[in-house]
């Protein structure tokens, strides 16, 4: 039985994030930026009550109407599914589950609402769970490719990657074009530095699905991981080209830049990511990580002269950076 625990917020699948101190730039106190507030209703009255008053006719259409006793109409199976996918795009992914257990009481055999409700629990981190509604839909359609693709997140997410490797390359043996099994194959790849077939996977999913930036971005991370700057930049920029624009891009951007030796062009992509002062820490945090202690001084030292923001946090990095240009422990 599925155990609802609090609300989860879908997150963006498929991103395999740089694990760098560069791309941390300075701290942020705005939490969730973008979630509305809410609002409060106030009993309002709506107008004077009928006046009764000697020699006064009483209008008809100011006495309170008797409540309507029809019976609603029944909602279908589509729009029960409808509802389901509505609340499930919200976030409310309890009662889109609920919504689909409903269409499902009526059709037990519909695979893809099956599957879709496999992918709530996925979307509201009950792994487990979606492993159990995932292995159940395989076993009783093992030619369904999204089940094994479903299965494959399921084991990625609770860090079983032999098990996710093995369903995600059953999904893809039943059909090749599953984009996301391609891209979470190359994350998997990623993470133990199978780089090469990593870059296979992410060229695959492209393949497929070439206006999405998220690809080349993450294809970025594998050329920057296996040590190819120059072809990290070229899938960064193409990130970039394709409207993915997003902080961390640009930080990616500015870290293969950097290790290019291009260090104009890792400050300028630093700063399209953030502000000039944090590109500065960003780009000081590369330079303490290389030993070159004395531009890292010189960046923190322009970072903390542009923003108090960055004080606390570049003041720490420069009191290291001099402590290893004292000893002569680098440049």
């Amino acid at each position: 039985m599925t155990r609802w625990g609090p609300r989860f917020v879908l997150i963006p699948f498929f991103v395999l994030l740089l694990v760098c101190v560069a791309l941390a730039g300075c701290a942020t106190t705005s939490p969730y930026p973008g979630q509305a507030g809410g609002h409060t209703y106030h009993a309002q009255e709506t107008g004077s009550r009928p006046d009764f008053g000697k020699g006064r006719a009483v209008d008809p259409a100011s006495l309170p109407k008797a409540p309507d006793t029809r019976p609603l109409p029944d909602i279908t199976r589509d729009e029960i599914e409808q509802l389901g996918d509505r609340l499930f795009n919200n976030g409310d992914f309890h009662m889109a589950f609920v919504q689909y257990e409903k269409y499902l009481s009526l059709d037990p055999g519909n695979v893809r609402v099956w599957y879709k409700k496999g992918l709530v629990l996925l979307a509201a981190d009950l792994n487990q769970d979606a492993v159990k509604e995932f292995e159940a839909l395989s076993q009783a359609h093992p030619r369904y490719a999204p089940a094994y693709e479903g299965l494959g997140q399921a084991h990625f997410r609770m860090k079983q990657y032999p098990e996710a490797e093995k369903h995600l390359q059953k999904a893809l043996e039943i059909d090749p074009n599953l984009w996301k099994s391609h891209n979470y194959l190359g994350t998997l790849y990623d993470r133990q530095q199978r780089y090469d077939e990593a870059v296979r996977e992410y060229v695959a999913a492209i393949g497929l699905k070439p206006e999405l930036g998220l690809l080349y971005h993450n294809l970025g991370v594998s050329y920057y991981l296996a040590g190819s700057n120059q072809d990290a930049i070229h899938a960064f920029q193409k990130a970039i080209d394709k409207n993915h624009t997003r902080a961390r891009t640009y930080n990616s951007l500015g870290l293969a830049y950097a290790r290019a030796g291009q260090y104009q062009e890792a400050l300028d992509a630093f700063t399209k990511g953030g502000t000039k002062a944090k590109a500065y820490n960003n780009l000081g945090c590369f330079f303490l990580a290389e030993g070159k202690y004395k531009k890292a001084i010189s960046c923190f030292e322009k970072a903390i002269e542009m923003s108090p923001e960055c004080y606390a946090q570049a003041s720490d990095n420069l009191r290291i950076a001099r402590i290893g240009y004292e000893r002569g422990e680098g440049l």
